[in-house]
């Protein structure tokens, strides 16, 4: 008894069909785990959380508050120049965050941290851009996107 090999034609579909099935599967699992779907916050949204959050005494705001709205993102950010330690300014918008029902997620010890927090489907960024004493140079960003999904989950904004 002799095996035959299919043609070449034949056998090239049947690879390009059991590729299509991976890649089908693996589409499905990706859709059914990713968070659902929401509808976009608004730029006032953002802009109204962030408005919430004051900064410390003395803080002034480098440049006006970034803004940036498209489909599927958007992004308000202030940064200020602080007169008072890093490890200061940390603690103060920490105090504020967590005072309007912010959740802390993580942090780091790095020269250059960065603390993240979750207000329903929001993300909170607080970050040390720069410290050379007694300045030192904060940035807090409030975004929703994929990632801000992800990390906070789905709750109502």
């Amino acid at each position: 008894m002799t095996l035959h090999r299919p043609p070449d034609h034949l056998r090239n579909a049947i690879v390009a069909g059991a590729l299509l099935a991976v890649v089908a599967g693996i589409w499905m699992v990706y859709r059914h785990s990713a968070p659902q779907s929401l509808p976009q916050p608004s730029l006032a949204a953002l802009k109204s959380e962030l408005a919430l959050i004051r900064p410390p005494a003395g803080a002034r705001l480098e440049v006006p508050t970034e803004e940036e709205a498209r489909i599927g993102s958007v992004l308000v950010t202030d940064r200020f120049e602080l007169q008072q330690p890093a490890a200061e300014a940390r603690a103060h918008f920490r105090a504020e965050l967590l005072a309007h029902g912010w959740q802390f997620k993580s942090g780091d010890n790095a020269a250059l941290w960065v603390d993240s927090y979750c207000k329903s489907s929001f993300v909170a960024y607080v970050k040390l851009a720069q410290e050379t004493a007694p300045t030192s140079h904060v940035v807090l960003s409030i975004s929703w996107n994929e990632l801000s999904l992800l990390l906070c989950g789905s709750g109502p904004a």
